[in-house]
């Protein structure tokens, strides 16, 4: 599916403010499809945007991991062109880093190219 074929729909995005970056991207990605969004809704919680694509509230541009979510009556497409990341970062207190913390890098650093891996549509 192309971004373009998505023109006509009204979308439900995840709020700015909660993700200025993510919001900012998506709507960067239809101008350059040729058209501008008609954002009908911006909920802050990504469950609620599966819940009103489900309840056929509008469409809705998601990151790949969002799709391990429960989301029944939702169907993901790979858009194209796919050329667009949005980055994930961590951040902690700098002069805090506690066990649980350290841990949790510690595991994100091993872990990355299969978080990487899955996160990818197939």
């Amino acid at each position: 599916m192309r971004i373009s074929d998505l023109a006509k729909d009204s979308f439900v995005l995840f709020h700015r403010e909660g993700a200025p970056r993510l919001f900012d991207t998506i709507t960067g990605m239809c101008t350059n499809a040729g058209f501008s969004p008609l954002v009908e809704c911006e909920p802050n919680m990504m469950q609620t945007v599966l819940t009103l694509v489900a309840a056929e509230q509008g469409v809705s541009i998601v990151p790949a991991c969002v799709r391990n979510l429960p989301a029944d009556g939702v169907r993901f497409y790979r858009l194209l062109p796919d050329d667009v990341r949005v980055e994930l970062v961590a951040a902690w207190k700098k002069d805090n880093i506690t066990a649980p913390v350290r841990a949790f890098l510690d595991l994100t650093d091993a872990k990355a190219p299969m978080i990487r891996k899955k996160a990818e549509i197939r």
